[in-house]
């Protein structure tokens, strides 16, 4: 009997994993991949949107979006999509285009608050990449600014930058200054200011959830304006 009900127990388990499985498939293709990524983070315990409260606000002085139509030209991949390809796993921050009009011009990259540059170098995925450790009230994030072009860059490693800094430029699309991608910024907002983590993609939600915010909702949390 008791192996009977061993077996039986089981059964119901595999079935029910297979259910579970299938109702996660099913989430997936009725929403879409940005609504089920959310849910999955809310079923981890994650709001929404990952900060807001007294101790994200900063101290005093202006927060700025990074580049201009920093909302409307998040067209391509937005925080938290999940990608397999060149580059592979879910999205630790967000893509700005730019407009057509800007491809053959300079788009500044502006950095969100003063902070501490942390680094300034080539990586595999970006071309150049800067990171600058903002201090937002009680707590510091860093920020990655993706696929800036370097040979004239406006910052160095120890640099104190203010609001607003003029950091550098965009780098030229499709270029060694981008690592061969399109002419866009990718913008992360990371909680480990312990070491420089600029990875564009993450494996798994966990991974997402535990180190990286999505800037998106944070910048609109603490009123950041644009500059131009």
């Amino acid at each position: 009997m008791l192996k009977k009900l061993t077996i039986l127990a089981l059964i119901i388990l595999v079935i029910s994993s297979a259910l579970v499985n299938y109702l996660d498939a099913q989430k997936i293709k009725d929403s879409s991949e940005e609504e089920y990524i959310e849910l999955k983070l809310k079923e981890l315990g994650w709001p929404p949107y990952v900060y807001s409260g007294s101790n994200f606000k900063p101290a005093a002085g202006e927060v700025y979006l990074p580049v201009k139509n920093f909302y409307d030209n998040q067209t391509v991949n937005p925080f938290g999509i999940y990608r397999n390809g060149r580059f592979l796993g879910y999205h630790s921050g967000v893509d700005i285009e730019v407009d057509p009009e800007d491809l053959a011009r300079k788009v500044p990259v502006y950095s969100i608050f003063e902070g501490e540059v942390k680094a300034v170098k080539t990586a595999n995925g970006y071309g150049g990449v800067v990171a600058v450790e903002h201090p937002f009230g009680e707590v510091k994030l860093m920020g990655i600014y993706g696929h800036v072009r370097l040979w004239d860059a406006n910052v160095k490693v120890g640099q104190k930058i203010s609001s607003g800094y003029l950091i550098g430029y965009l780098g030229a699309d499709n270029s060694n200054e981008t690592d061969g991608e399109r002419k866009h910024l990718h913008f992360g907002l990371s909680k480990k200011t312990d070491e420089v983590d600029i990875k564009g993609y993450v494996e798994g939600l966990r991974e997402l959830k535990e180190n990286w915010i999505n800037p998106s909702e944070f910048l609109k949390s603490v009123g950041a304006k644009p500059m131009e």
